[in-house]
């Protein structure tokens, strides 16, 4: 039996617009173009440059004091993620702190930290400043120390912002005596340069570069061709 019914209805699901291939062609073209753009405009404007593909990286721990890129990435491992000693310096005008390379220094690392531990250089100095080469502490002229001297351990050259212990002609006749590198020392220190041994680097500095150049900047008197 039919029926008649007023109206049409029509049992065609709606059909999904479809674009022609050259249309979605100049719409990736045109967004590629304003993309380019406003890469451009940044890096003209703030000098940023955008990378649709960077991706985050790890970031290697910061030391505080200017030096050649050789020195962080020698001693990552060592400073990663915080985890070693650290000596602290307290100055008039402030802090140093001393990060200890217990691994490439195993022995001067430790003998520094129980020179710091029994307060050996409480009444020391820093008495020798030579810009551009070294400034130099201990308790020398200061007071007497009846320690063992070290036996010499060499492995990290004396880039700018690294320690090494001081001695004389003897390479294992450090005690107390510590040189912080203000340059890049590495050939004069190293085996082959003063002498044929090098001197032993045995911390960095990880903070207080500040204070030590406030200390370079104070007077001096000159002693024996040394400042």
């Amino acid at each position: 039996k039919i029926l008649s019914c007023r109206g049409v209805l029509s049992s065609e699901m709606p059909r999904p617009t479809v674009k022609s291939p050259l249309r979605l062609a100049v719409a990736v073209i045109l967004g590629l173009l304003a993309l380019y753009l406003f890469a451009s405009f940044l890096v003209d404007t703030y000098g940023v440059q955008v990378d649709p593909d960077a991706k985050a990286k790890p970031q290697k721990p910061k030391i505080d004091a200017p030096r050649l890129t050789q020195l962080e990435e020698y001693l990552y491992d060592s400073l990663v993620e915080g985890k070693y000693t650290v000596v602290i310096f307290k100055t008039k005008y402030g802090n140093i702190e001393f990060g200890m390379l217990d691994k490439q220094a195993p022995n001067t690392a430790a003998h520094f930290i129980k020179l710091a531990e029994e307060k050996v250089f409480q009444g020391g100095s820093l008495y020798r400043a030579e810009p551009g080469f070294v400034l130099q502490g201990g308790v020398h002229g200061k007071k007497s120390w009846n320690g063992s001297p070290i036996k010499l351990e060499y492995k990290v050259p004396n880039y700018k912002g690294t320690v090494s212990m001081a001695r004389t002609s003897d390479p294992n006749s450090a005690t107390t005596e510590f040189a912080i590198q203000l340059g890049d020392n590495s050939r004069w220190l190293g085996p082959g340069g003063a002498d044929e041994y090098g001197y032993g680097v045995f911390a960095v500095i990880v903070n207080g570069w500040d204070t030590i150049e406030a200390i370079m900047k104070q007077p001096a008197r000159k002693s024996g061709g040394t400042t």
